[in-house]
C-alpha cells in the first residue's frame, strides 16, 4: 500500500485545514485506548476520528472554537488544533491547563488568509525572510507560500511554534498544517514529517495510491496514515450542509477517516474577521457547529457503527 502526506488543493480546502471525518464499520464503540486499535487499521472496521477544529479566532468566537469540550460533551468533536501565531493563544493555553484530557494538536501555520485580520511568523524577519509577504505578515494563500517559503526557514518557524506551545504548558497530541502549506511541496512535506518524528507526534497524512517513492521514503513504519479525510467544500450549498455530513458518515469505508470542521458563531465579530471570505467564513462555521452538535449527526454516528478515535490514541501508537 502507498502512503503520502495529503496534497492540499487551493480551490477545495477539503485537504487544507486541520481535520476531517474518518470511517468505521462494526458495533458502536468509543475507542479510548490504543490497545483497542489494530496496528494497521486494515480490518473491516470503520474508525472515525471525529470532527475537529482550529483554535485561533478572536475572543468572542472562542465559545465555539476553543471549547472543544462543548462538542466533546455532545460526543461530536473529539479534538482541536491550535494556531500558535494567532491572538488569544494564552487563553487557549489556559484552557489546555484546565482541561488536561483535552485532545489538542498544533495547526502549524505558515499562511494568514483573512483580508483585515492578519498575523505573522513567530520568528523575526532576519531569521525567516521568505515567510513574510510584502505587508509584513505570513503569505495569504497556499500557492505563494509554497513558491516563496524556503524549507529551512519553514522548519525554523514550525519548531518555534511547537516550542512556544510547550513553553505555555500545551502538550500537543498531533500536528497538521494550516491550509495545507506543508503538504504542497516535497521539501516542505519532508520538513513536516521530520519535525513530527523528532517530537514523537502523529501527524495528518493521507493514504493515496501510487505515491512516489520519494514521498514514501520519508515515512516510518510507525506512522499512522489516514485512509480518507472528509471536509465540506464550496460546492456544498448551505441547504445541503446537514445532508453532506450525515451522508459522509453513512458512506464511511472501512479504515481510518478524519472529519475536519470549522466551528464558530455567525456573529458581528466573526463576520468582521472573515470579511469578504464566504468560503470558511462566519456563516460556514455556524453551519458546521449546528450540524456537528445536532441530534441527527449523533444519530448517524450511532446507526453507522462509527468507532470514535482520538489523536491521543494514535500518539500512543507511534511511541
Amino acid at each position: 500500500m502507498s502512503f503520502v502526506g495529503a496534497i492540499f488543493s487551493r480551490n477545495y480546502r477539503i485537504f487544507r485545514s486541520r481535520s476531517s471525518p474518518y470511517s468505521t464499520r462494526c458495533k458502536s464503540v468509543l475507542v479510548s485506548s490504543p490497545k483497542s486499535l489494530p496496528r494497521s487499521f486494515t480490518c473491516a472496521l470503520k474508525y472515525l476520528l471525529p470532527p475537529s477544529c482550529s483554535c485561533y479566532l478572536p475572543r468572542d468566537t472562542r465559545a465555539a472554537r476553543i471549547r472543544p469540550s462543548l462538542s466533546l460533551n455532545k460526543n461530536a468533536v473529539t479534538s482541536a488544533s491550535i494556531m500558535v501565531p494567532c491572538p488569544w493563544l494564552t487563553e487557549v493555553a489556559s484552557y489546555a491547563k484546565d482541561h488536561p484530557d483535552a485532545d489538542l494538536g498544533l495547526h502549524l501555520t505558515l499562511t494568514s488568509e483573512w483580508k483585515t485580520y492578519r498575523w505573522g511568523p513567530l520568528e523575526s524577519r532576519d531569521k525567516v525572510p521568505s515567510l513574510y509577504d510584502l505587508s509584513g505578515y505570513l503569505w495569504p494563500e497556499t500557492a505563494p507560500a509554497a513558491t516563496n517559503e524556503k524549507s529551512q526557514e519553514a522548519e525554523r518557524e514550525i519548531r518555534a511554534q511547537i516550542e512556544r506551545a510547550i513553553a505555555l504548558g500545551i502538550h500537543p497530541t498531533h500536528l497538521d498544517s494550516h491550509m495545507g502549506v506543508l503538504f504542497s511541496t516535497p521539501e516542505l512535506l519532508a520538513v513536516y514529517v521530520k519535525v513530527a518524528h523528532e517530537y514523537k507526534l502523529p501527524f495528518l497524512a493521507v493514504r493515496i495510491p501510487n505515491a512516489p517513492a520519494q514521498l514514501l521514503s520519508i515515512l516510518s513504519e510507525k506512522d499512522v496514515v489516514l485512509d480518507s479525510v472528509v471536509i465540506a467544500n464550496p460546492a456544498v450549498h448551505a441547504n445541503e450542509w446537514r445532508d453532506f455530513y450525515v451522508n459522509a458518515v453513512k458512506n464511511l469505508k472501512p479504515g481510518l477517516t478524519e472529519m475536519i470542521v470549522h466551528l464558530g458563531h455567525d456573529d458581528a465579530e466573526l463576520q468582521a474577521v472573515t470579511l469578504d471570505h464566504p468560503d470558511y467564513g462566519s456563516a460556514w462555521r455556524q453551519r458546521d457547529y449546528d450540524v456537528i452538535t445536532s441530534p441527527e449527526f449523533k444519530k448517524a454516528l450511532r446507526e453507522n457503527n462509527a468507532i470514535l478515535v482520538k489523536w491521543k490514541d494514535l500518539k500512543e501508537l507511534v511511541n
